[in-house]
């Protein structure tokens, strides 16, 4: 930028009032040094800066010898007036420029001089009052001067005139505010329909439109004027910020309740007085103890900016530029403060030093009469200044990469290779090696120059996992030399490493055979080394060589051989390697030979078991498939002499074991409910019976056992086995009731033996009985109305009538039964049906009741047709 410099003349400090850490924090604003060379050629001229006009476009400086510069908002020379080329050739005290940046009117001691800023060359003199001219101190534009009458206003030592333009020409003077007990009257601003001016009695606002004043805002305390000028900053018509002293006021005009109609009681009196149309608000009053306030702008949304100068003239005097955050209305914190080095600070007082902003980009001027600093906040290149500055590069990337299309002095790429740089620098190859697929993406040169300096290093294994490896059409592959010479440096210094890369990288990236050859030269030096087998046969794998790949796994034991052999399909060649498997993991051996048991038919694989264990679980996992049947008689033995307790269950669900074996194989393991089951399935219900007795001693179990055949027989060899054990006929007593006579039992029992609990079995038996004796009369019942009502159904059936057809014939004779001569009439002959459906004449049965037809002995239902 044309005339503006970096400064590094700033200091900052930031606070908050929640810690106190002194951690470095971001500052909010930037500065810069604003149109340095227009400065410097005012400076050289003797000249100085003596008052300033801000519009979002451009700026107007004017001086002590009464030059004026137009520069627009970054500080670049437009063009310039100087005391030969204009009529006001003394030092300009005030400029106003009008809100659409059309016109510029400026006050000197010769008067007041208007022109358009589209012809800045030209301007015209203004008449104004000898007296006028020599007391005005500023001059306010209306901010809508082409559209109003071309208004301005000007404050004076004695009064406050407004000026508007009449129909020839001449301006009409109005005196809006006068009078020496209050004046003299400076910092002019005006504000949409509002005007604020300063004077003895404080900072007055004027309403433009009904003409009056709204309101007089009293200076503080310690307020002197031969020290400081008060400011008046318009942020919108209705919104300002006022500096007296040391205090800064945020006020908010309002308009008044329409509850009054304007208008109210004087306290006191029965007089009605009219209340101004608005009224100013005060919101927030920050008070800077310490401090000369010298001007004050709104920041973002909530936040402001204060210039201020320490009272203290044996203290530092440069000015400091603070940002305030309320917190109440009263209240504050100092987000930050930074001092600002102007030029012959030391030679200027407060009142020299001027505070403007623009308010669409947030930018602020700070003036001095021979300076001028433009602070601004701070962008997202700033941001990564920042951020690298402090040397947080991470976040730095991170932000670049979200906000790229808003950088203008970055780009991802370059803050990218920075942080790389600087973690190379830091010897963090780790992390520097993590960054690289982040920052060189798809540019294969990078990729290689990195490497290089990695292994320059001798730290290649830090970027070896990084380094690109997908072989999808839309990744980069790098060439095929450098993915081997990474995995021979692997090979040679980490053969761990060396393998993990072999079994992560596409063989399509590098020439496998080359490396293959190193694999085998390095066996030949360290034949016991697992690692370098299981990457030889991994390589194999990638050859498609998978018959020496199963070799190298089954000779040196490598659980991988079983994913081999699933993976390609080569369960035809571990037919002979049986016992291998098994031996080397016995588990995935038998999921291997379960998942191909058509391949590999039991009758292999049992003989290469043996009787073991792992028979046991092959021959369990496989008993509900065909091709095991022959083999559940083995299985058999192996349920007995391993796992007992699940005999019983396969017993009871497999039908293809020899029966005889399966007894003889319990009985020499004493197997006692496995036996009972064989025995009652061969039909020997008496020894299984007598087992549970003698063996198990389970009445309980015998009674069900009894009740589940039902046999007569069987109970009566139950009671038989009972009669010596009183406990067992009490328990009989209770459950033979519904099953056998219990007579029986109680005419066995012995006289005078000892049964405990018989009379309460007894009392069972007996409501046995009963209950017996109910049901029976009440099934007879039901039996009963089942017969009758059944037997009246079928009697209404067989009395129902029955249709005979024209066409039926007599089963004796042939005639037709029934007559049909053009009209339905009956035959005069009696007519038989018979429920078979045959029908005869009465006649000609010959008194028999049976149907001829049929020669059926039993008694058949007839239906008789009588005319």
């Amino acid at each position: 930028m044309e005339g503006e410099e970096e400064t590094s003349s700033f200091s900052s400090s930031s606070s908050s009032s929640s810690n106190g850490n002194e951690d470095t924090e971001e500052p909010k604003l930037k500065y810069q040094r604003f149109c340095t060379e227009i400065i410097d050629e005012i400076r050289s001229l003797g000249d100085e800066i003596t008052s300033s006009a801000i519009h979002s476009k451009f700026v107007i400086l004017g001086t002590a010898l009464g030059s004026q510069v137009l520069l627009d908002s970054e500080g670049n020379k437009l063009c310039s007036r100087t005391k030969n080329s204009s009529e006001t050739s003394t030092k300009v005290k005030s400029l106003s420029i009008d809100s659409a940046g059309e016109f510029l009117i400026s006050l000197s001691e010769d008067g007041v001089c208007l022109s358009s800023v589209m012809e800045f060359m030209d301007s015209s003199k203004i008449d104004l009052p000898k007296l006028q001219q020599q007391q005005a101190y500023e001059v306010a534009m209306d901010p809508i001067f082409n559209r109003s009458g071309r208004r301005f206003i000007v404050a004076g030592y004695s009064n406050v005139s407004l000026y508007e333009k009449t129909l020839f020409t001449s301006y009409r003077q109005t005196v809006i505010s006068g009078g020496h007990s209050e004046g003299p009257f400076y910092t002019l601003r005006w504000g949409g329909l509002f005007v604020g001016w300063c004077s003895r009695k404080g900072i007055r606002i004027y309403d433009v439109i009904s003409k009056e004043t709204i309101s007089i805002i009293k200076p503080p305390e310690d307020y002197r004027r031969n020290e400081i000028i008060s400011r008046i900053i318009w942020i919108t018509q209705t919104y300002l910020l006022v500096c007296q002293g040391s205090a800064v006021r945020v006020c908010t005009i309002k308009a008044t309740s329409n509850d009054n109609g304007h208008s109210g009681l004087k306290p006191g009196s029965n007089s009605t007085i009219i209340l101004p149309a608005h009224y100013v608000e005060l919101s927030h009053t920050f008070i800077f103890n310490e401090y000369w306030v010298l001007g004050a702008a709104p920041l973002e949304e909530t936040l402001f900016v204060v210039l201020a100068l320490n009272k203290d003239v044996t203290q530092d005097r440069r000015p400091i530029l603070m940002i305030v955050e309320p917190v109440s209305m009263s209240k504050y914190n100092i987000i930050s403060s930074d001092v600002l080095s102007f030029k012959d600070c030391d030679n200027f007082k407060a009142k020299d030093y001027h505070l403007e902003f623009f308010p669409e980009d947030n930018n602020y001027l700070i003036l001095s009469p021979n300076d001028v600093i433009v602070a601004r906040l701070r962008d997202q290149d700033d941001h990564i200044d920042f951020l690298i500055e402090t040397e947080n590069y991470y976040e730095a990337l991170n932000h670049a990469e979200e906000n790229e299309k808003y950088l203008k002095r970055y780009t991802p790429d370059k803050i990218g290779m920075d942080y790389f740089t600087y973690l190379f620098s830091k010897c963090k190859y780790e992390e520097a090696a993590a960054l690289c697929p982040r920052i060189f993406g798809q540019n294969c040169t990078l990729w290689e120059e990195t490497i290089e300096k990695f292994a320059l290093y001798n730290k290649i294994s830090y970027v070896a996992p990084f380094l690109p490896s997908d072989i999808t059409s839309s990744s980069i592959k790098l060439k095929p030399q450098i993915y081997e010479y990474v995995l021979i440096e692997f090979l040679n210094n980490d053969k761990q490493g060396f393998l993990e890369l072999v079994m992560k990288w596409s063989p399509e990236l590098y020439n496998v055979a080359a490396i293959v050859c190193s694999v085998v030269n390095k066996i030949l030096v360290s034949p016991d080394d697992g690692v370098l087998h299981h990457s030889l046969a991994t390589l194999f794998t990638y050859q498609k060589k998978y018959d020496k790949a199963l070799a190298v796994y089954l000779k040196y034991g490598h659980p991988e051989v079983f994913t081999l052999i699933q993976s390609h399909g080569l369960v035809n060649m571990v037919v002979d390697k049986i016992d291998n498997l098994l031996e080397l993991d016995y588990k995935k051996a038998l999921a291997l030979f379960l998942d191909n048991i058509d391949l590999l038919p039991p009758e292999l694989i049992v003989k290469k078991i043996g009787y073991n264990l792992y028979l046991l679980e092959y021959l369990d996992a496989i008993k509900d498939n065909p091709l095991s049947w022959n083999f559940h008689g083995d299985l058999v033995v192996l349920y007995a002499d391993f796992d007992p307790g699940k005999l019983l269950n396969f017993l009871q669900n497999s039908d293809h074991y020899p029966i005889q074996k399966a007894l003889e194989v319990c009985e020499v393991r004493a197997l006692t409910s496995e036996r009972i089951y064989i025995l009652a399935r061969m039909g020997n219900m008496q020894l299984a019976l007598r087992l549970i007795i003698i063996e198990l001693a389970d009445i309980h179990e015998a009674v069900s056992f009894c009740k589940k055949y039902d046999d007569p027989e069987l109970w009566n060899y139950l009671i038989q086995l009972s009669l010596d054990k009183p406990y067992f006929i009490n328990v009989l007593l209770h459950n033979i009731g519904t099953h056998v006579d219990p007579r029986i039992l109680i005419m066995k029992i012995v006289n005078g033996q000892q049964i405990p609990g018989l009379r309460d079995s007894l009392v069972q038996i007996m409501w046995d009985y009963r209950l017996q004796v109910s049901l029976q009369e009440g099934c007879k019942r039901i039996l009963n109305s089942d017969c009758y009502s059944l037997f009246s159904r079928s009697h209404k059936i067989r009395n129902r009538g029955m249709s005979l057809r024209s066409d039926v014939a007599c089963g004796v004779c042939g005639l037709q039964l029934v007559e049909n001569s053009g009209a339905r009439t009956a035959s005069s002959k009696d007519i038989v049906m018979f429920m078979c459906h045959h029908t005869f004449h009465l006649d000609c049965m010959s008194n028999k009741i049976n149907c001829l037809l049929c020669h059926s002995s039993k008694t058949t239902n007839i239906y008789f047709n009588n005319n």
